[in-house]
């Protein structure tokens, strides 16, 4: 642990939650992997989940993408399962249809494999380094 990580005697994660009205507490994504879209907020675990269940994609994993204008723009690093194909319009299709905000449909994306570290989590600052050069946290924080 490092000063960073606690202050005032509290352990701070980086857990973005959230609690509903029984007071049960949910975890909604990590702070350094929220996406900065201008105005809006995007949990990345939200387009992911989403994508996953198109039958084409076997992993996804979205991360926060450098623009000029808005700050970032999701950018979806998609696993299609052997043999597949698809076009990224029938993958931001998938999106609408599944009701999915516009505004957290991926206006990127690559086709490739996705790194996962040794314990089977989505490796998104090595994700982040590979495609926008950016090593260990995401461009938002």
């Amino acid at each position: 642990m490092t000063a960073k990580t606690v202050k005032d005697g509290w352990l701070h994660t980086g857990d973005l939650v959230w609690t509903d009205e029984e007071g049960y507490i949910y975890i909604a994504d990590r702070k350094k992997d929220l996406i900065i879209r201008g105005e809006e907020n995007i949990f990345p675990v939200e387009i992911e989940d989403v994508l996953r269940r198109h039958p084409k994609v076997a992993d996804v994993a979205v991360i926060g993408y450098p623009h000029e204008r808005l700050v970032e723009i999701a950018m979806a690093i998609v696993q299609l399962h052997p043999g597949e194909k698809v076009e990224e319009k029938e993958l931001i299709n998938f999106c609408a249809e599944q009701g999915l905000a516009k505004y957290k449909w991926p206006e990127k994306f690559t086709f490739k494999d996705v790194i996962r570290n040794a314990t089977g989590k989505i490796d998104k600052p090595k994700l982040r380094e590979l495609y926008i050069g950016k090593k260990g946290i995401a461009i938002g924080e």
